[in-house]
């Protein structure tokens, strides 16, 4: 059963980027990378950033879309899981961002104030806006490539309760 689903589900993703698949055999390879590659890389910079948000006493979490095995799997294997004292995980029964549920579920979690707060991702849809309807005090979006430095500085984007967001 997992594997059809995950066929169709990369079938589906191929016809949405209109990439012909009639066959399913890019789907099939789709499933065959992932399956051999399930954990992604993590970018050399996250370690020692991390390390000094710990060392400089800031409390730290994560909000993910991913399954909780896959995202402390993840974490495991890359060795970073001892820097968050909390793992929301979109299995988790709390909703998946953009929605609030998740980040406020991370701030009860780590007894923190939504205003005081800084979220970090690297969606605008996801991250940003479920940060700041979540009440967060700022929310900064990482965009390593550059594609949404147009979108979020349009007009109508990011506008928290209290007027703060931030594009670092």
């Amino acid at each position: 059963m997992g594997e059809r689903l995950f066929r169709e589900f990369y079938h589906l993703t191929l016809l949405a980027l209109d990439i012909p698949d009639d066959d399913n055999t890019r789907a099939a390879s789709m499933q065959e990378f992932f399956a051999a590659n399930p954990v992604p890389p993590l970018f050399d910079d996250v370690p020692p950033v991390l390390a000094q948000l710990r060392d400089a006493g800031h409390t730290l979490g994560i909000i993910t879309q991913r399954g909780r095995e896959g995202a402390e799997r993840f974490l495991a294997e890359h060795e970073i899981a001892d820097y968050f004292a909390v793992l929301v995980a979109g299995d988790d029964g709390h909703g998946r961002k953009p929605t609030p549920g998740p980040f406020q579920q991370a701030l009860a979690a780590l007894d923190r104030d939504g205003a005081r707060t800084i979220y970090v991702g690297d969606r605008i849809d996801d991250d940003c806006e479920g940060a700041c309807g979540a009440g967060l005090g700022r929310a900064f979006l990482i965009d390593r490539e550059g594609v949404y430095m147009l979108e979020a500085r349009g007009p109508g984007r990011l506008h928290p309760p209290d007027g703060h967001a931030s594009i670092a």
